[in-house]
């Protein structure tokens, strides 16, 4: 494994990046609030937090 830094731009675009999926998980939360004693696990499919990780690393 190799770590480099990001430039500038880079990490602006990678926070915003995050800031955009924690906006659509948090507005999937809110529509599935009927479910909300569950865990977030249970409303968002596996794939999905697979892509989460997936899309930050962009």
């Amino acid at each position: 494994v190799e770590y480099v830094t990001m430039v500038p731009e880079q990490d602006t675009a990678y926070r915003e990046s995050i800031n955009e999926y924690r906006a659509a998980c948090e507005a999937r939360a809110v529509k599935n609030s009927a479910s909300a004693e569950q865990n977030s696990t249970s409303f968002l499919p596996q794939r999905q937090i697979s892509n989460y990780f997936t899309q930050f690393r962009k």
